[in-house]
């Protein structure tokens, strides 16, 4: 409970130490630049955290992606281990070449291993 707690309050105060700087990196980058080039007048702290905030909502998404740092916290480990790489080297070297293209176009049109068989690709 103590370990949880003390990670999420760790968690939390790396969010917001970010998460200001990002908008502080925003906020004086807008002032430099923008005012001299284009006119407009110079922002707030909080008007550049709405900035950092609107970027991530029109240009991140919020929705499941195949990749990104939401993909690496589903997957687990981000390289597998030396065993993990022999072991898939035999099974692919195993497949015939038919099992072979189509564990390959798996893996490239379907976002990893826990897509559905089927993709778009398929119907074209």
């Amino acid at each position: 409970m103590k370990n949880k707690f003390l990670r999420g309050l760790i968690g939390t105060s790396i969010f917001i130490a970010v998460f200001g700087a990002a908008s502080t990196a925003v906020m004086l980058l807008w002032n430099w630049l923008v005012p001299q080039i284009i006119g407009w007048t110079a922002v707030t702290f909080w008007q550049a955290a709405g900035l950092v905030l609107l970027n991530k909502l029109l240009f991140g998404g919020m929705g499941r992606h195949c990749f990104g740092m939401n993909a690496l916290r589903r997957s687990g480990p981000t390289f597998p281990t030396w065993k993990e790489r022999a072991a898939m080297r035999d099974r692919i070297r195993a497949m015939g070449k038919e099992e072979r293209r189509e564990y390959i176009r798996r893996q490239m049109f379907g976002c990893g291993p826990d897509q559905p068989e089927k993709t778009d690709h398929d119907s074209r």
